[in-house]
């Protein structure tokens, strides 16, 4: 479990307790700066999602505890890469639709078509590389998915970070960290 604490223009993240020894760690600082998003209880903190991770060092007893340092080879949060290829092949799929009434195919091509722009604009606005392909570091210290946050950071090694939160409910824990990257 891991306590946040926001110090000058810094998220601190403390390790407590044995996780401290568990993760390899007992502190993580990270500039708000570089934070690029923070969610309430991320599908990898369950293991689901795109997400392949593999331990490097710390601890993983499944169901138990996920602590340490993991090297993402896909999937990680802040890429837009898959969504943009995953809406590629849904208008490919809708473009080979056979049967057609009512113009239907049409529509579904613009809106798809649509969305592809706007996933795309979006990225670019958000300084996101288009190409990434969501590999790197990531460290998580977990025991309960139902309490963690994730955080998804640019410019540092480790990218994302995937934590339970001690204190705090998640919800408050993003609610604070998200104001003060809003600063």
């Amino acid at each position: 479990m891991a306590t946040i604490e926001i110090k000058d223009d810094n998220l601190v993240i403390h390790i407590i307790g044995v996780d401290k020894l568990l993760s390899l760690r007992s502190q993580l600082t990270v500039p708000l700066k570089d934070i690029r998003s923070v969610a309430v209880r991320p599908a990898d903190a369950r293991g689901q999602g795109e997400v392949r991770a593999y331990r490097v060092a710390g601890a993983f007893i499944p169901g138990t505890v996920t602590a340490g340092y993991f090297w993402v080879a896909g999937g990680l949060g802040t890429t837009p890469k898959p969504s943009i290829e995953a809406l590629h092949r849904a208008k490919t799929a809708v473009e080979e639709w056979t049967y057609d009434t009512g113009g239907f195919k049409q529509r579904a091509v613009e809106y798809v078509t649509k969305a592809i722009e706007e996933v795309t604009n979006g990225a670019q606005e958000g300084r996101l590389n288009l190409e990434e392909e969501g590999k790197g570091w990531a460290f998580y210290d977990l025991h309960d998915p139902d309490k963690t946050i994730g955080i998804d950071v640019e410019h540092a090694k480790v990218r994302r970070i995937v934590i339970e939160v001690d204190g705090i409910t998640p919800e408050e824990a993003v609610q604070r960290i998200k104001a003060a990257t809003a600063k």
